[in-house]
């Protein structure tokens, strides 16, 4: 009777192990399943392909691939800068745009456009406006001496003196570029006038002037205003000191004034 009533108890047992395994089998094929699904959604580059990809130089048009490691040869990152390697589409231009200037010398309009305006020339056919008006008070000579009343004595004269009125405007008797602007005794304010072709103009006893060192002026532009007749002067009155050179050689006003 004692070996009878133990039968179920085993029979209990066994039973009871079985569905155990049974269990952890189940489990276990969960678990690898689940390991083989995260595998095949794995995001991560393959470092080899990448290495691959480089290692030939070329990649499929239209492909971009950002941030990925630099290539182990180098043994470092971009000088220029500082991040990973990163692949541009091969469809995208890189190069800067070239500006291209169809015609310079006209503007937006078409409207041709003067890129010189004032070219200089001077010739001994060419001629000199009068720069104010009035009588030659003291003639040019270097062929003789001539008598200047101020300084009570005869001496050669480079220039000429034009009678005139303190205030009178003083044009520019050329197209000119203004050379030179600067005061001394004899003659005051004076402006040293290039005309082209190693002519230079001065006029001098002025005042107010209107122009700057380096101003392109046309004939006819106010170049400044008589002023008061230095000690040099004060016998002869108001006038304007007008002096022509050609090089380092004075020629007569007069022959050019027209």
């Amino acid at each position: 009777m004692k070996n009878n009533s133990k039968v179920p108890f085993f029979k209990e047992k066994t039973f009871f192990s079985l569905t155990l395994v049974t269990v952890l089998a189940l489990a276990g094929v969960i678990t690898v399943a689940s390991l083989i699904n995260r595998q095949q959604k794995n995001p991560f580059v393959d470092l080899n392909e990448t290495e691959s990809t480089s290692d030939e130089g070329s990649t499929t048009p239209g492909q971009v691939i950002e941030g990925t490691t630099p290539n182990e040869n180098d043994g470092q990152e971009d000088e220029s800068t500082g991040d990973s390697q990163v692949i541009i589409d091969a469809g995208q231009s890189t190069e800067e745009p070239t500006v291209v200037i169809e015609n310079p010398t006209t503007d937006s309009q078409g409207v041709a456009v003067d890129v010189n305006p004032l070219t200089l020339m001077f010739t001994e056919e060419d001629t000199i406006g009068w720069p104010v008006e009035g009588s030659v008070i003291l003639e040019f000579s270097m062929d003789g001496s001539v008598y200047f009343p101020t300084l009570d004595q005869y001496k050669y004269n480079p220039s000429m003196l034009i009678q005139s009125e303190v205030n009178t405007p003083v044009l520019a008797g050329a197209d000119c570029i203004i050379k030179e602007i600067g005061t001394n005794e004899e003659i005051g304010t004076y402006v040293v006038m290039s005309l082209g072709s190693d002519y230079e103009l001065t006029y001098g006893q002025l005042k107010s002037l209107e122009v700057s060192e380096g101003d392109k002026i046309t004939a006819g532009d106010i170049v400044g205003y008589v002023d008061e007749p230095t000690k040099y002067y004060v016998v002869e009155g108001c006038n304007l000191y007008v002096k022509l050179v050609q090089g380092d050689t004075p020629v007569d006003p007069l022959d050019y004034i027209r």
